[in-house]
């Protein structure tokens, strides 16, 4: 059984070719093979296991335009006193609405805070709702100055992708 077991090992031996010699693998600098990269630039190889690529890679690779963010204008006036169309226009969306009358509540949620927009209805309730109070805080609910909040607001807003 041990002379069977040595003979595998002598035939399995004379299978590997030496270093250095032509379709022998390259050893690394633990000694061991390491993996070269085929070069896929020059023309296919018969039998070659990959083909090269069915479209030819260009010689540039275009670049996307600079996306422009235009400049954000945190003022609460861009708010305040302006019907709910406006409100929209400027902030979008509402996150949540709430009703508590004789008020509308808008808020609206970035990364940074929340800010309520309160909206009464005018002329003692017969004319359009307006914003009439802005209320901002920290995602903790401490107080925030409103101009920070709107600032975090109409960036979130003009950043592509949020």
């Amino acid at each position: 059984m041990r002379a069977a077991g040595c003979g595998l090992a002598v035939l399995a031996a004379a299978c590997v070719r030496p270093p250095g010699e032509p379709g022998s693998a390259p050893e690394g600098p633990d000694g061991g093979t390491r993996m070269v990269p085929r070069d896929l630039s020059g023309p296919p190889v018969e039998g070659s296991a990959v083909d090269p690529p069915a479209v030819p890679w260009p010689d540039e690779v275009p670049q996307r335009p600079a996306i422009r963010v235009e400049p954000v204008d945190p003022d609460p006036e861009r708010i305040l006193d302006q019907g709910p169309q406006t409100v929209r226009s400027v902030l979008g969306p509402p996150t949540r609405v709430r009703s508590e009358p004789p008020a509308r509540i808008w808020q609206y949620v970035s990364r940074r805070c929340v800010l309520d927009v309160f909206l009464y209805k005018a002329d003692g309730g017969d004319g359009e709702r307006r914003a009439v109070y802005l209320d901002a805080r920290d995602r903790q609910a401490k107080p925030l100055e409103t101009r920070t909040c709107l600032r975090s607001l109409l960036s979130q807003q003009a950043a592509p992708g949020t």
